[in-house]
């Protein structure tokens, strides 16, 4: 399962998830401007900046499309 937490405004957020929906990743997105538990679980993970994506164990912020290719199955 892979999860991204985001925020309105957020180019980088918007990337991450475009590139996602191309590339026919399922995830799920947490707005976590509107989204209360979405918030604690980003502020849990003690990332400052959107977009955090969460896959398996592994998670990092940013937009980062090498990071992001090793999810295409």
């Amino acid at each position: 399962m892979v999860t991204v937490y985001s925020q309105p405004g957020c180019s980088s957020c918007e990337a991450t998830k475009a590139y996602l929906v191309t590339n026919h990743v399922k995830f799920t997105d947490k707005n976590i401007r509107e989204d209360a538990e979405g918030r604690r679980e980003f502020d849990a993970l003690g990332y400052q900046g959107t977009p955090v994506v969460v896959a398996g164990d592994e998670h990092w912020t940013g937009h980062d499309p090498v990071k992001l290719a090793s999810l295409i199955s």
